[in-house]
């Protein structure tokens, strides 16, 4: 029976194979039997409800979906279970074979010295969340996002300091100052690094990403976290292309336990899941991931800045690096709040 209603849980379009989420509107055939509305009354099947256009693999468990030219979007939570299923054998039918061997490589080759962790370690953060000492240290780190409130003397107030008046200041009315508001802001972390960067440098720049996450919530700011990557692939094994691939860790706004995505946080963020995101985006287009894996833009700074326009602050990597500018990340970090508190003064 054919019934349309309001999603009670996610899930995936039977049509589109695009992402259902809790409260869409779709048509419902009984238990594992859903559509998207739009794909169910003969709209555009390439289309995933939401203008984005899916471009999966046949039996492709993590849907990848382009939204620009040279750039793929995928949704964390497909990509963790993708990898958990991945980290137990369970590798899906890709378009092409080279990709399924990448993967496996990937998913499956203990090669701890290049990554800096086990795969023990990285299956483990991704079923228990990864628990970071960014947290303890982040008095030293946070930057001054809000500004603290303060008691004042003033003309004008809420109360009066009856001690003041009868001492005779003229200023004897309390008040706080105005407890500062800063809305929501997404945060992209661009991680360009080439294969022969050291591990300890690659995991000194995921740490520090972490503590940024880490201080910006606890400064009460809500954020939508993007990771993104950069690659290049080869196409019909002539033509080399690439593009990013940005996997969307955590929605603005979105009520999620942090020990669900804190995984992408971890030091496994770039030379798994993130190799995992770019085999994954370049097998949606035909193409795939031999050694240019690891070929990133050539980018030679490192930088955070704040994008007005769009309301993101967002953080890249050069594409070589023999250490992580902590100190200078972190003040340029600072710089880039500075920005946004002056814009929604």
């Amino acid at each position: 029976m054919r019934k349309v209603i309001r999603a009670r849980y996610n899930g995936y379009c039977r049509i589109c194979r695009g992402r259902i989420h809790k409260g869409e509107t779709i048509v419902y055939y009984g238990s594992k039997h859903s559509n998207h509305l739009h794909c169910d009354e003969g709209g555009n099947a390439e289309d995933g409800g939401n203008g984005s256009s899916p471009v999966t693999g046949s039996g492709n468990a993590a849907p990848v979906s382009r939204s620009g030219k040279g750039e793929f979007r995928i949704e964390w939570p497909e990509l963790r279970d993708f990898i958990l299923e991945g980290m137990k054998g369970n590798y899906p039918k890709l378009n092409n074979a080279s990709n399924k061997r990448t993967l496996q490589n990937v998913l499956g080759s203990e090669n701890a010295g290049f990554r800096g962790y086990s795969l023990t370690q990285a299956k483990d953060w991704l079923e228990s969340g990864y628990e970071t000492d960014a947290l303890r240290e982040m008095a030293d780190f946070a930057p001054p996002i809000r500004d603290k409130r303060r008691f004042v003397y003033a003309d004008e107030g809420d109360e009066i300091d009856l001690s003041a008046a009868w001492s005779g200041e003229d200023n004897f009315m309390t008040q706080w100052t105005k407890r500062e508001v800063i809305p929501g802001v997404a945060i992209e972390f661009y991680v360009n690094l080439y294969a022969g960067v050291n591990a300890s440098v690659v995991n000194a720049f995921i740490h520090w990403i972490a503590q940024a996450v880490f201080a910006i919530e606890a400064a009460g700011i809500d954020p939508e976290i993007v990771f993104g990557v950069h690659s290049e692939w080869q196409w019909s094994s002539a033509h080399r292309h690439g593009g990013y691939t940005k996997v969307r860790v955590k929605k603005e706004m979105e009520t999620v336990d942090s020990n669900y995505w804190s995984a992408m946080l971890s030091p496994a963020a770039f030379r798994t899941f993130g190799f995992t995101s770019i085999i994954l985006a370049a097998d949606s287009i035909g193409c795939y991931a031999d050694g240019g894996i690891d070929r990133p833009n050539t980018t030679d700074v490192w930088d955070v800045v704040y994008d007005p326009e769009d309301g993101v602050i967002r953080v890249s990597s050069p594409w070589s690096a023999s250490a992580f500018p902590e100190a200078e990340m972190t003040q340029k970090l600072r710089n880039a709040i500075e920005m946004l508190k002056g814009k929604n003064n």
